[in-house]
């Protein structure tokens, strides 16, 4: 559990104290206040029991208060009742299709989060009479004052009604308060809430407590890009809690919901390979994420919302999904349903009545009847209109004929799931006395709308490290907190003013999310919090992403200091990747296999060579010295990745040969500027050509004509995205393509293809030469910088031209880049190699020497024939070579 650490002894003797009270913003700072109040007591008194100090949210003060007046028959309390969020939602969505209020509004419940928030945002900011200044705005009006009758005709009232009301009684002194009152962590107070807390002060002692502890020691750490961020993050927390037993840690992420499931990766690749290591028994990973599924969006649920929403006639398509559902008894006829689902699948883009659907005679028994009676239930409900606790019934009774859930092995989410969607029915059910009878479709956008807002949280281990999201770390206190993307395009957040109120009226008044300015000040406050509620603060972000590089934000100007992402990691530390691919290395074989007989001291088998003795040195034994090649299957489904990334080339080669041919005609200063000149009808009718070239030595009778033209469409499609992405580089010369050369790599040759290089001219005018590579998948220069050079391509390549940088040129389809590297900060798309986060050197003429050295040293023990490897069983087991060699583990 998070601690409460910035209170001293005196702030603990007044929480503590029996006549006082303590308003909170929510249930989760209350409860931790709480507890740490009540440990306290205990601790002073030498007892172990105690009574509860009073320390409450604001929402459920203001909930006791109201019932309390209510029971007193105090009035207009005793004729009124708190509405409860869901029943509000009713109300929301019936004015919403009320005859005339919605007009020119295609889906008006597509509006219902954002009104529902808008109506909160105009009672706490007392926004009461201004003019509408759209469409919207002009429904959210009517919806909201016809709302606000509703309610107040069937006898609710909304919190911020409850409120004014409470206000009243203080003032009319009909309303008894503690001596003393303590607001704690409220980082804003609206209007509203500022009436209530004046009115209190008038009648009570109120004051505020305050965080009393120092401000943490603020970081500013530096990582190339988001996957580098989410890595370092993991591995700082892991050397956390390995060195310092019982330190909490919380990882604060600004947008947790996208972001989440690249965290918990990040975090299994630290802390899950202690589950493949021998006899590790069981483990528990040491982190909880506080964010949740959305009900309707687990898979079950989402499946019983579709059935809820089923008509009696359904696409053919549909039918397979329902025949496979796990519904049903479907575990008592498998073999039966997947005949009867092949034969269905005849019928695509046919339409089938569930009743056809289930008198057909390959249709099994269980299925038949559970389609049928389904259909027969829902046949009697569609013409119905009833109260919300007869359609809950009914929704239930649908779902149990179809055998929804039944004979299912649910998971732990499914399982917490379920009773959140008892829960659901039930919110639905308790609307009788709101809504009165209401139709299908009216109670079906209720429970989408209850599940779309239920969140489904795995229940927390009380682990060391805390995932959580911006908000929820706030009002935390941590031994250390890290919050990611703190860049300039994340903190200050772009402004968001609601949709349904007038954006100057929110300016004026200063509402969350309105203006640049308010999210200034947010920021602001949210770091001072951050700040105050641990010892050590890190603050990370990234230098580049797809789009561009990156800046951190204005907030991190306060840091402390800057740390290197590197000091504070472990380095040993063996990653899930390691451990699944490497499979932990236990011992180093030495093979000697003699001398290589070289001609001329040129090593054959070029790049694959060096790549190959630095992922498996065997493996470049035999592929090249041994000549054992591998085994490739006599039949594909269309073309190997290897073909398809040669017709790239040859495509790529037939383009820029065009290029410079018009270039050399039109006397164009530079082979950029031509291509720039071009008109884009002229440029697509180059790439038609070029992919013509490239698909007319295709030799595969194999495919059908079908596959190879969308083959060529995509290859176009492609062409078409990176012609966009070399318009955007620097003025350069396509100096040469496809131009083979020798390396000297110590005392021996090697022979190398350098896909192409260009001549750049820098913003300096100065020239600069580029060694470039073309990639028809994702590949990224870190490759080359890496401890052992993982790829050895563009490093030979720099090496053999004196380039002043290198480049992968990533053509993919959908997402081409560019991924380089250069001597200085003077070349766009390329990053300077002195702000790269590994370990190879900064300074280029170290790099290039360190790439000569590495790769000249891996060269000679091939050819040497002197061999060290580290075989294990898992890693040999998927090795083709595996009977040549008699040190494999498998």
């Amino acid at each position: 559990m998070s601690k409460i650490q910035n209170i001293n002894t005196s702030t603990l003797v007044k929480l503590a104290s029996e006549n006082s009270l303590t308003i909170t913003p929510n249930n989760r700072i209350a409860a931790n206040l709480t507890s740490y109040t009540v440990n306290f007591i205990l601790n002073e008194t030498c007892k172990s029991a105690c009574l509860t100090p009073t320390i409450l949210p604001l929402k459920q003060w203001i909930a006791d208060t109201f019932n309390t007046l209510r029971i007193n028959n105090v009035a207009p309390f005793s004729k009124l009742a708190l509405v409860t969020e869901s029943a509000l939602a009713s109300y929301w969505v019936r004015a919403m299709y009320s005859q005339g209020q919605s007009d020119n509004l295609i889906n008006p419940s597509e509006w219902l989060r954002e009104a529902m928030a808008a109506d909160k945002i105009a009672a706490r900011w007392k926004l009461v009479n201004y003019t509408p200044d759209s469409a919207l705005s002009n429904h959210f009006k009517k919806w909201r004052k016809q709302v606000q009758k509703e309610l107040l005709s069937n006898g609710y009232v909304t919190e911020a009604m409850a409120i004014e009301l409470v206000i009243s009684a203080i003032k009319n002194g009909e309303l008894s308060l503690p001596k003393n009152v303590y607001t704690f962590a409220f980082d804003e107070i609206p209007p509203l809430y500022q009436d209530l807390f004046d009115a209190i002060t008038n009648h009570a002692n109120l004051s505020e407590l305050k965080p009393l502890r120092s401000k943490a020691k603020w970081y500013r750490v530096e990582t190339l890009c988001s996957e580098d961020q989410f890595k370092v993050a993991a591995k700082w927390a892991s050397k956390v809690i390995e060195n310092e037993k019982g330190k909490s840690i919380a990882i604060v992420s600004p947008d947790l919901k996208s972001q989440k499931k690249d965290i918990i990766k990040s975090l299994n690749d630290v802390f899950e390979p202690q589950w493949v290591l021998p006899e590790s028994g069981s483990y528990t990973a040491p982190y909880d994420v506080s964010l949740g599924e959305p009900l309707n969006q687990i898979p079950l649920f989402n499946r019983a919302l579709y059935y809820l929403s089923l008509e009696n006639v359904v696409m053919s398509e549909e039918v397979i999904n329902i025949i496979n559902d796990p519904f049903a008894f479907a575990n008592k006829e498998k073999m039966e349903r997947r005949r009867f689902a092949k034969k269905m699948r005849d019928n695509r883009g046919i339409k089938t009545a569930l009743k056809s659907l289930a008198m057909k005679s390959s249709c099994p028994p269980f299925l038949s009847k559970s389609l049928n009676d389904f259909a027969n239930l829902s046949e009697a409900l569609n013409t119905n209109s009833m109260v919300p606790s007869k359609w809950a019934m009914a929704f239930n009774d649908m779902l149990s004929v179809i055998g929804w859930a039944k004979n299912v092995e649910l998971n732990e989410l499914e399982l917490l799931g379920a009773k959140k969607w008892v829960d659901a029915l039930d919110m639905l059910a308790a609307l009788d006395t709101h809504t009165g009878t209401i139709t299908k479709e009216l109670a079906l956008r209720l429970i989408n709308q209850y599940t779309a807002n239920t969140l489904v949280t795995p229940q927390t281990k009380g682990s060391p490290i805390n995932v959580l999201g911006a908000l929820e770390a706030a009002g935390l206190d941590f031994d250390y907190v890290w919050v990611l993307d703190c860049n300039n395009n994340v903190f200050p957040a772009k402004a968001e003013p609601n949709a349904c109120l007038p954006h100057a009226l929110q300016i004026e008044s200063k509402t969350p999310h309105s203006s640049g300015e308010r999210e200034h000040e947010f920021t602001n406050q949210l770091f001072s919090r951050y700040s105050t509620s641990c010892d050590e603060l890190y603050t990370s972000y990234i230098t580049e992403d797809q789009y561009g590089s990156k800046e951190a934000a204005f907030i991190l100007t306060e840091a402390t200091a800057d740390i290197d992402a590197d000091s504070i990691i472990d380095h040993d530390l063996i990653c899930y990747k390691e451990a699944s691919f490497q499979r932990f290395s236990t011992h180093t074989v030495n093979n000697e296999i003699g001398p290589l007989a070289t001609n001329n001291n040129t090593i054959p088998g070029g790049v694959a060579v060096l790549d190959l003795m630095n992922l498996c040195p065997m493996q470049a034994i035999t592929n090249n010295r041994l000549k054992v090649g591998e085994h490739k299957p006599n039949f594909t489904m269309g073309l190997f990745g290897g073909e398809r990334g040669e017709m790239m080339h040859n495509a790529l080669e037939a383009m820029w040969g065009e290029i410079i041919e018009l270039a050399k005609a039109q006397k164009s200063p530079t082979h950029s500027d031509q291509l720039h000149l071009m008109e884009p009808v002229d440029v697509q009718s180059m790439i038609e050509r070029a992919v013509d070239s490239a698909f007319f030595w295709l030799d595969r009778d194999d495919i059908s004509d079908e596959l190879i033209e969308q083959e060529r469409k995509q290859m176009s499609s492609t062409l078409t995205q990176w012609i966009e992405i070399e318009k955007a580089r620097d003025k350069f010369n396509v100096i040469a393509m496809e131009k083979s050369d020798f390396v000297i790599l110590g005392d021996f040759k090697i022979k190398i293809r350098k896909d192409r290089l260009d001549s750049v001219v820098n913003s300096a005018n100065i020239n600069k030469t580029l060694a470039l590579d073309y990639k028809s998948s994702e590949e990224s220069c870190t490759s080359a910088l890496s401890r052992k050079i993982d790829k050895s391509q563009l490093p030979l390549a720099a090496l053999s031209e004196g380039a002043n940088g290198v480049g992968y040129l990533n053509v993919v389809p959908y997402s081409s880049n560019i991924s380089g590297l250069a001597d200085d900060e003077s070349l766009e798309m390329f990053k300077p190699i002195g702000k790269h986060r590994a370990q190879a050197p900064k300074e280029w003429q170290e790099l290039t020497g360190w790439w000569r050295d590495t790769l000249a040293e891996r060269v000679k023990q091939y050819a040497q024939g002197f061999v060290s490897f580290t075989p294990s069983a898992k890693a040999c087991a998927y090795c083709v070579k595996r009977s040549l060699c008699e040190h494999s583990a498998a």
